[in-house]
C-alpha cells in the first residue's frame, strides 16, 4: 500500500512538472496578417479591373519604399517617407472609388513565423525581415540586398483595462481596446496569450514616435484586428490565421 501510494505521488509530481515545462515553453507557430481598405463601391466592370491593377502597382511601390526606409540614411529616409505618404494617399483614393470586391481593396498579406524572441516576417513584394531579440540582431532582405537593421528595446507593456469587453476571434478570446496614434482612433482586438509581432519587430528607424505600429507594440498580446477610418475609407489589419506548431531552430538561421 505504501509503495502504491508513493508511486501515485511520483506520477502526480511528474505530470505537474510536465505541465510546468509546457507552460514555460515560448509560443511557436505562424500568423497571417491581411491588410485591406474599404470604401463605397461606385465603380464596376472594366474600370474596376483597371483600378485593381493600378492598386497592385501602388502597393508594390509602397512596399519597396517601406523596405528602403528601414536602412536608408536619415536624409534619404525623409524623402522616402514622403513617397510613402503619396502612395498611401493614392491607395485611399482607389479604395474610395471602389477598388476590390464590394468596395474592399486587399493590399496583401504578411506571414509571421515566431518562436520565442525570434521572428521571420515575409512581407509583400518579396521583402523578408529576420529578428532575433535574444542576440539583438535584425536583417532585412529585399531585391537581392541584405541589410542590418537596428532594433529598438522592447517597449513597456500597457496593462489591459479590466473592463475591456471580450470578443471571440479565431476561436480565441480577445479584448477590445482603443489605441490613439497619428491623430487616428483605432479599434483593436488583443489576444493576451499570444506574442506581439509589432513589439518583436520594433526598429530604431525614424524620428516619429507617434505611429500606429509603435502604439500597437505596447499592447500586452497579439493585435489580432486593427481598424481605423480616414474620411470614408476604413483601414483594416486583420490576423486571419493562427497556427501553433514547432518551428525548427534551423529555420531562423537561413
Amino acid at each position: 500500500m505504501v509503495r502504491d501510494g508513493l508511486f501515485s505521488v511520483l506520477v502526480l509530481l511528474g505530470v505537474v512538472a510536465g505541465v510546468a515545462r509546457a507552460a514555460e515553453q515560448p509560443w511557436s507557430g505562424t500568423m497571417v496578417l491581411v491588410e485591406s481598405m474599404a470604401g463605397p463601391a461606385i465603380i464596376g466592370g472594366a474600370d474596376k479591373v483597371e483600378l485593381n491593377d493600378y492598386a497592385k502597382l501602388l502597393e508594390e511601390r509602397l512596399q519597396r519604399a517601406h523596405a528602403e526606409v528601414r536602412t536608408a540614411p536619415p536624409l534619404v529616409a525623409r524623402f522616402l517617407l514622403e513617397d510613402v505618404g503619396t502612395f498611401e494617399a493614392e491607395l485611399e483614393r482607389v479604395a474610395l472609388a471602389g477598388g476590390g470586391a464590394g468596395g474592399s481593396l486587399v493590399l496583401g498579406s504578411t506571414l509571421y513565423t515566431i518562436k520565442g524572441g525570434r521572428m521571420s516576417v515575409q512581407g509583400r513584394s518579396g521583402v523578408t525581415m529576420r529578428i532575433d531579440r535574444e542576440h539583438g540582431t535584425a536583417v532585412v532582405e529585399a531585391a537581392g540586398k541584405r541589410d542590418d537593421l537596428q532594433l529598438s528595446p522592447l517597449p513597456e507593456t500597457h496593462e489591459l483595462d479590466k473592463s475591456a469587453p471580450e470578443v471571440p476571434w479565431l476561436e480565441r478570446r480577445a479584448h477590445r481596446v482603443t489605441v490613439r496614434a497619428e491623430g487616428k482612433t483605432c479599434q483593436v482586438l488583443v489576444i493576451p496569450d499570444l506574442p506581439n509581432p509589432y513589439a518583436l519587430g520594433l526598429s530604431a528607424g525614424g524620428d516619429d514616435k507617434d505611429t500606429i505600429p509603435i502604439a500597437l507594440a505596447a499592447l500586452p498580446g497579439l493585435p489580432a484586428l486593427v481598424e481605423y477610418t480616414t474620411g470614408e475609407v476604413t483601414h483594416r489589419w486583420a490576423v486571419t490565421e493562427i497556427t501553433p506548431k514547432d518551428i525548427p531552430d534551423a529555420f531562423f538561421a537561413k
